[in-house]
């Protein structure tokens, strides 16, 4: 689903943790924003919050949701380390 964001949006790249903890389902995502390209406003940001909420839909467990956006590759991935 945010790989089709990724490319409505035109973003570099993204990168994607999932992990499951009853009761929670947490969604991590890192979109680096392509060197020239657009780049979102928070009212922007929080719409392509709302279509990954609306993309997840109905589960059973509660969603936590992270969303960032970064001009710089190593921002996106610091969190990998």
């Amino acid at each position: 689903m945010w790989i089709k964001l990724k490319k409505k949006y035109d973003f570099a790249e993204s990168f994607t943790r999932v992990a499951k903890s009853e009761p929670k389902l947490f969604v991590e995502i890192d979109f680096v924003i392509t060197a020239g390209g657009w780049e979102p406003d928070l009212s922007g940001q929080d719409k392509i919050r709302e279509e990954i909420v609306a993309g997840i839909g109905e589960v059973s467990l509660k969603k936590w949701l992270n969303v960032a956006f970064a001009k710089d590759r190593k921002r996106a991935l610091d969190s990998l380390v």
